[in-house]
């Protein structure tokens, strides 16, 4: 991840373009492919009058918008991506090879010049990261709901390794949460109500990780859905819990937010957090 950082600093003092996609809006018909060449090297007409066309980074999540969470991502139309976009640098010469001087804003600012290709989509521990860079050869992996429900797993990356956080050490993260919040939007009651309402939009994420030390096997899957557990003690039972009347419970700690009001109710409003949640016709 150090190197693509680093790969993607500014050489020409231009914001770098980057895009994300999805692999389409049906299953059966993903279309991505072509999306991303046209974001590469765009049409004929487009490197005659622009010189070359360029995108510093493409990001790809392996789903369509149908098909939202209901399955796994498909790493394997990333890697035949992420294998077009290869071809894409090393031919970039030829295909670029105008007469006109090209557009400083439309290139990738890459330090290399070349365009980077990102993975994305249920990448939930070390073992995925480096799977998916070694077989999908990505440069980097974009990590979402991994992370909102495990944000120590750039930590595992780091190390190459899984950390089986104890619940208290889980409820510091909510500690710096609740500080972060207060110190964006005040501590007074408004600012107090926003930070409230965003930890229990995370908490609805951070409920379905399962402790290391409770696993069946591993590596986790993003995709599982595990029956009800007791946990090793009543706090990491309670961070467990999908009632969102117990996530109000841990936000309630004088050393955080203070009770909530008494008719406050809360919804997860991303359908992702739903376990129920039926595909978009």
């Amino acid at each position: 991840m150090e190197r693509m950082i680093r790969g993607m600093n500014t050489v020409s003092g231009e914001v770098p373009i980057t895009a994300k996609l999805r692999m389409g809006v049906r299953d059966a018909k993903p279309n991505a492919a072509k999306t991303i060449e046209r974001l590469a090297f765009g049409g004929e007409e487009q490197r005659d009058l622009l010189g070359a066309p360029g995108c510093a980074a493409v990001t790809l999540h392996g789903r369509s918008r149908q098909q939202r969470y209901t399955r796994s991502a498909n790493w394997s139309y990333i890697a035949e991506c992420a294998a077009m976009v290869k071809s894409y640098n090393q031919k970039k010469d030829d295909l670029t090879d105008t007469a006109k001087e090209p557009d400083a804003s439309t290139q990738a600012n890459s330090a290399d010049g070349r365009m980077y290709f990102l993975g994305n989509g249920d990448c939930y521990s070390h073992v995925d990261y480096f799977d998916h860079v070694d077989n999908a050869k990505v440069d980097s992996v974009m990590i979402a709901r991994g992370a909102m429900i495990k944000p120590w797993i750039f930590e595992e990356i780091e190390k190459g390794q899984y950390f089986d956080k104890s619940a208290t050490e889980r409820l510091g993260y909510v500690e710096k949460f609740c500080k972060f919040g207060m110190e964006a939007w005040g501590s007074d009651e408004l600012g107090i109500g926003f930070t409230r309402r965003f930890l229990l939009e995370w908490l609805s994420f951070t409920h379905r990780y399962i402790p290391i030390g409770v696993l069946e096997h591993l590596p986790p899957s993003l995709q599982e859905r595990p029956p009800a557990y007791w946990g090793r003690n009543k706090l990491e039972t309670l961070l467990a819990s999908d009632n969102y009347k117990d996530w109000i419970k841990i936000s309630r700690s004088e050393m955080y937010l203070g009770p909530a009001h008494p008719g406050f109710n809360f919804q997860p409003k991303h359908r992702s957090n739903s376990y129920e949640m039926e595909a978009e016709g």
